[in-house]
């Protein structure tokens, strides 16, 4: 079984962002996961476009829920550095 995440951050500020978690898996395989998450990009960018706020995707995941744990997540990467 596995869920699907997404961590989007604002293109202006890197360190501003969300996480989109799937409210219809878990899947039972992670093929299914990962075409959970094309959909839930695809719509997520028409809400960003709708709403006027550019975003960009950090991460997408598909996770078993063995390995779910969220404590101090950390989404900074080489763009939050400039």
């Amino acid at each position: 079984m596995f869920k699907a995440f997404i961590v989007a951050c604002h293109i202006a500020n890197p360190a501003d962002c969300i996480l989109i978690s799937d409210d219809r898996g878990p899947y039972d395989t992670e093929e299914e996961c990962k075409i959970r998450i094309v959909e839930m990009i695809e719509d997520s960018i028409d809400v960003f476009r709708m709403i006027q706020a550019p975003m960009i995707f950090k991460l997408t995941s598909c996770v078993h829920p063995d390995d779910m744990e969220f404590t101090n997540v950390n989404t900074t990467d080489q763009y939050s550095k400039r």
